[in-house]
């Protein structure tokens, strides 16, 4: 509250940091005002099956919330919290003081609710919350689907790539003529010899002749060797896989072995630096840290749900 105090708010806008969506925030605060909440909260409707994931307000012919549930595993409505939030900063203080727990759904909305004025700000449009691995693989995909309503280069929505090393702008993208990209993002620097379909490149990404991306989100200046075949895969920046490899399949029951709450959805995430081997089958929800090397597998085919240690 310190930077808060400093500048003398009266008001404090609060937003998550893992969330994708385009809004203008003075129309929110400007009905704050009106209200004379204590609390106002951007809300949207979602499917009734993913109210569990969650805060859920329901709200009067007003507008105002005057029940609230957190993460229900049956839901009285299917309003839910985007995680935007404008707060008094006199009640902020006075709701954080001498408290324990400090989560907005848990504790504070809550009780505000009992007491105070706390209020419901209708949104609409494309908003989805990438904190997970899956949430931020099918934003991705997303990108790809004019319907889906993330439109990036209508938003305006530029990525900063600061390279080190790098004079300069990256060069157009080759394609070669037995190439065949189909609905991708392909960056700039990018040599495609292979197949590239629903997939993202980020810029200087090789993929080289017989190769296969499918459905996959990969970072800048990896390289996909001859003959390979990617399927949901995500990578980091200057991952390698060798001739021949196969990496990803279809969705798998068997989670990840190491961070079985984290992969579970049939996506397989390889780390920064990581080299696959020629020839390697790697299945579903399979983890490979940064900087793996060759010495690093064990056998040339890893199951659904291994771990991979550098």
């Amino acid at each position: 509250m310190q930077f808060v105090h400093h500048y003398n708010a009266e008001r404090l806008l609060v937003l998550s940091g893992d969330h994708i969506y385009r809004m203008n925030y003075a129309p929110m605060v400007e009905f704050h005002k009106e209200k004379k909440a204590h609390i106002t909260i951007a809300m949207m409707r979602v499917p009734w099956e993913e109210t569990r994931h969650f805060g859920i307000g329901i709200t009067n012919k007003e507008q105002r919330i005057v029940d609230w549930e957190e993460k229900p595993e049956k839901a009285k409505s299917n309003l839910a919290s985007m995680g935007v939030y404008v707060f008094d900063v006199a009640y902020l203080e006075e709701a954080l003081a001498g408290r324990t727990g400090h989560d907005f759904g848990k504790n504070i909305i809550r009780d505000a609710i009992n007491a105070r004025e706390v209020y419901a700000y209708p949104f609409e449009g494309y908003w989805a919350d990438v904190g997970t691995i899956k949430a931020y693989w099918q934003a991705s995909m997303e990108i790809l689907q004019p319907e889906s309503g993330l439109r990036l280069q209508e938003w305006g929505v530029r990525t900063n790539f600061d390279e080190e090393g790098l004079k300069g702008d990256r060069p157009p993208s080759r394609i070669g003529s037995r190439a065949r990209v189909v609905n991708s993002l392909i960056s700039a620097g990018c040599h495609i010899e292979g197949v590239v379909q629903n997939s993202i490149l980020s810029p200087g990404v090789r993929v080289e002749k017989g190769a296969e991306v499918i459905d996959s989100v990969i970072m800048q200046d990896s390289c996909i060797g001859a003959g390979a075949r990617l399927f949901r895969v995500i990578a980091d920046k200057n991952a390698r896989f060798g001739a021949g490899a196969i990496v990803g399949g279809e969705e798998a029951d068997e989670p990840n072995e190491k961070y079985p709450e984290h992969l579970y959805s049939g996506l397989t995430v390889i780390g920064k630096r990581a080299a696959i081997p020629d020839g390697l089958r790697i299945a579903a929800n399979t983890i490979v840290e940064p900087h793996a090397g060759e010495s690093s597998f064990a056998s040339i085919t890893l199951g659904v749900g291994s771990y991979v240690k550098r």
